[in-house]
């Protein structure tokens, strides 16, 4: 049998005296959208900073592909296929969305210049592909909303086909109106099958919508990992209640 994509095994990380993940378990496949639930100080956000090399872990280990690994940082999970849009996005303010797309992996041409036009072209494929009107691409990211800022973040992801999206709160203090855009985009990652997304969201709605399978987290532990097919949205809401 394969080995699952990625596999966490009895993940530890101590805050001093606070425990923020004790003996964290799990499994996920290729493909998958999974929901990372929980309230506020459940260890999402912890976890997933784990994953991708941004906090040290006590104990326990990482896999993929079924081999351990220890990512130096955010740049070496990149380099391995693994993205995270965090809610503060690794974004510049006074760079153009074009390039802010292709920041730190810039598109080259002779003697390592930097290929603008080569970017912007790429840039505005990406944007039709996606639905994404193209007057945003030439606009500094300071004058863009949080939900263009989202946008530019989730599309550079797709640009570079990230294996794993961990993305946390997609949805945070967006309008209406940018809501409905941002999850038509996280539709279309979802349905190309390229990338397996983690949506660390206190949505819960819009989590079950999007969502194949909820990982739910409290006290740095998960507490359930449960298919959607095996549990309805009234049954998922009472649990998170309860807890």
């Amino acid at each position: 049998m394969n080995a699952p994509f990625l596999e966490i095994r009895d993940l530890n990380v101590q805050f001093g005296a606070i425990t923020a993940l004790q003996s964290v378990h799990l499994v996920i496949n290729e493909s998958e959208t999974i929901g990372l639930i929980g309230s506020n100080g459940a260890g999402k956000t912890t976890l997933t900073k784990c994953v991708v090399g941004a906090l040290p872990t006590e104990k326990g280990s990482i896999l993929i592909d079924g081999r351990p690994v220890a990512f130096s940082g955010p740049g070496a999970a990149r380099l391995a296929g693994i993205e995270c849009v965090f809610q503060t996005q690794a974004l510049v303010d006074d760079l153009s969305v074009v390039q802010n797309i292709f920041l730190g992996r810039e598109i080259c041409g002779a003697f390592g210049s930097i290929n603008t036009r080569a970017m912007r072209s790429e840039a505005k494929a990406l944007f039709a592909r996606l639905g994404i009107p193209e007057d945003l691409l030439d606009r500094e990211l300071r004058y863009c909303s949080g939900g263009e800022r989202q946008i530019v973040a989730l599309s550079k992801a797709f640009y570079f086909q990230a294996r794993l999206l961990f993305l946390d709160e997609p949805l945070t203090a967006l309008s209406i109106q940018k809501k409905h855009v941002v999850l038509e985009l996280l539709q279309k990652l979802k349905d190309d099958h390229r990338s397996t997304i983690v949506m660390i969201s206190h949505d819960l709605a819009e989590t079950y919508a999007l969502c194949d399978r909820f990982l739910i987290m409290n006290r740095g532990t998960i507490v359930r990992d449960v298919l959607k097919s095996a549990i309805s949205y009234a049954e998922l809401e009472q649990f998170m209640r309860g807890i």
